[in-house]
């Protein structure tokens, strides 16, 4: 462990480790998410940019890990059994506009269905998907983030979406497209 690295854990293990327990309600769990953290921050402290932003990083790093616990144990059935905090930042999707993604995906050149298709409907990484395209891993990403743009905008042009600040969607309101959206 890097001398920065046990620094900031003697600062907020404990914080931390409270925190957890008060998401997860299992003292052995608490202390193996805690684990889980410090090794994310150990691996990835290189990649803040304003140390005034630490801690927020920090915190944000360790809903996301308890949020990871989740999905890999799937101890709840139902995101009404997650913390408040954590269940608010994956909002159950609206059927409604689950049922129009795949016209809207239609719409794109056939190379950016695809990207979104494998990627985002299917779930490979963007590394698997420049690896299946024979293109470069640069040129994956370029192609998912184009048609993640693409798509964006064809939906805007039809939906007033109002999203969450980490872009969950709440609602959303027809704006009078031709789409057949339910």
């Amino acid at each position: 462990m890097s001398a920065i690295t046990e620094t900031l854990y003697q600062q907020f293990h404990q914080e931390l480790e409270h925190f957890i327990l008060s998401r997860v309600k299992d003292q052995a769990i608490a202390k193996d998410v805690l684990q889980d953290v410090f090794i994310k921050i150990h691996l990835h402290l290189h990649t803040i940019k304003d140390s005034a932003k630490l801690k927020a990083w920090i915190y944000q790093l360790t809903r996301n890990t308890i949020v990871d616990y989740y999905r890999k144990h799937k101890t709840p059935t139902d995101t009404a059994e997650l913390p408040e905090d954590i269940a608010a930042s994956n909002p159950p999707t609206e059927q409604g506009l689950e049922n129009c993604v795949t016209p809207f995906i239609a719409q794109l050149p056939p190379k950016y269905q695809e990207a979104l298709i494998l990627t985002d409907i299917n779930g490979l990484s963007q590394t698997q998907l420049a690896a299946q395209l024979n293109i470069s891993y640069a040129a994956a990403k370029s192609r998912v983030q184009r048609a993640r743009q693409k798509l964006k905008t064809i939906f805007t042009d039809c939906c007033r979406i109002q999203t969450d600040r980490y872009g969950n969607v709440l609602s959303y309101e027809k704006l009078g497209c031709a789409r057949d959206c339910k």
